[in-house]
């Protein structure tokens, strides 16, 4: 494996530049927890939790975001119809939606926010200038049990199993004060975004998982690179497997398989195939390539070429400017 160290002190600015840590995501992050805490008070309303989830929720975002996860556990038995039987996935976002809008009706007719409904959730729209929008995600569970629960999809009007509470706990698990982990899936986000493959947000964080468990170094750095030395090297053809919950069957697929650590014989790639694996590999190499590049000129202190190697490597020319203290 390369040695990329020198490039470092060029990636530090990259991660200042991505984070989220925003006075807007704090404040809407506050608010709302606050609104969950009224929905869950109410005991008509048949919540037993919530959790901001998401990208923000286990530190994963980068920016731009545009809006707040939140997970509202919905009890099972409270929401079904007089005759016991389940409710439609767009039936249960259309009583959200108006529940939610009773709760926030002082801020709807005063104008300051609106609300809609969304594929799996209803979306709240502030209007200030610089606020962050809320989703909130209802979230089906057995028995108070809110480990696992069903997200209503209106789409296709069926209900998608999954389980934030895992996600965050393997996250956290596997990461460590300095949070090199959450700051390597933030670099694996941004190179995704720009290489034109547009893999799904949570399979970027498996992926970041994986090599973790696979002995990586333990910074952001390391992270990046293990994963990108992951695709290059197996086009995607070996299965990323975290078994921390589960323990899987091999799969018969014989490309892109990322199976979602926290629920049982989900695959993140399955709408992939072995073209797409092939493409991820190239992508992969390319950017090693511009990487190997940039560490050339950082260790011979010609960093202002090092950083224009970065920004190649990244997708974006101009990214990442060097500047003499």
């Amino acid at each position: 494996m390369t040695d990329l160290r020198a490039i470092e002190p060029l990636l530090k600015q990259l991660l200042a530049w991505l984070s989220t840590a925003d006075h807007a995501y704090d404040t809407a992050i506050v608010r709302a927890q606050k609104y969950a805490n009224t929905l869950v008070k109410d005991r008509g309303f048949g919540a037993v939790g919530s959790r901001v989830g998401g990208s923000i929720g286990k530190g994963t975002a980068i920016r731009p975001v545009s809006d707040v996860d939140l997970y509202l556990y919905l009890d099972e038995a409270a929401w079904q119809t007089t005759r016991g039987e389940a409710l439609r996935p767009s039936t249960i976002i259309g009583r959200l939606r108006a529940r939610v809008a009773q709760r926030l009706h002082f801020e709807i007719d005063a104008g300051y926010a609106s609300i809609r409904k969304q594929g799996h959730s209803v979306g709240v729209q502030f209007r200030k200038r610089g606020s962050v929008d809320i989703d909130v995600v209802p979230a089906l569970v057995q028995g108070g049990d809110i480990r696992e629960a069903r997200i209503p999809r209106r789409g296709t009007d069926a209900f998608v199993a999954t389980s934030v509470e895992r996600q965050i706990e393997l996250i956290e698990e596997l990461d460590n004060r300095s949070k090199y982990l959450r700051r390597g899936i933030r670099l694996l986000k941004y190179w995704n975004r720009h290489a034109g493959l547009d893999l799904h947000s949570y399979a970027v964080e498996v992926l970041g998982m994986f090599v973790v468990t696979q002995e990586c170094k333990r910074t952001a750095l390391g992270v990046f690179q293990a994963a990108l030395e992951f695709m290059a090297t197996t086009r995607m053809r070996t299965p990323v497997v975290i078994e921390r919950y589960y323990r899987y069957r091999p799969h018969a697929r014989r490309a892109c398989i990322i199976l979602d650590p926290a629920m049982p014989d989900n695959n993140l790639g399955a709408d992939w195939n072995s073209r797409t694996g092939d493409d991820l590999g190239t992508a992969a190499r390319r950017s090693l390539r511009k990487l190997a590049k940039a560490a050339h000129f950082a260790e011979k202190e010609k960093l202002q070429v090092a950083a224009g190697w970065l920004s190649e490597a990244f997708g974006e020319p101009g990214l990442i400017h060097w500047e003499e203290e």
